[in-house]
């Protein structure tokens, strides 16, 4: 099954890309890695997840280059 990887944003009428973004998948499924691509600049937004395939944390960007790490609480059984 096909999975997008690639998405970008054009300007309307000229065609050139305003803003892109490629995410890679981790082997459950779900989006694992999205990079944004803005002005020249990357922003990455990381997924890791735990054996049981639940998201475990998370890494979103608060400036090009830097990363802050958010812990998600243990699973609910």
């Amino acid at each position: 099954k096909g999975r997008l990887t690639t998405q970008a944003v054009t300007a309307p009428g000229a065609g050139s890309v305003l803003h892109s973004i490629e995410t890679d998948y981790h082997a459950n499924g779900q989006p694992q890695k999205t990079a944004h691509k803005l002005d020249g600049k990357t922003y990455a937004l990381e997924t890791s997840f735990r054996a049981d395939g639940t998201p475990a944390a998370l890494r979103l960007p608060s400036t090009p280059g830097a990363v802050t790490v958010g812990w998600l609480p243990e699973p609910i059984s």
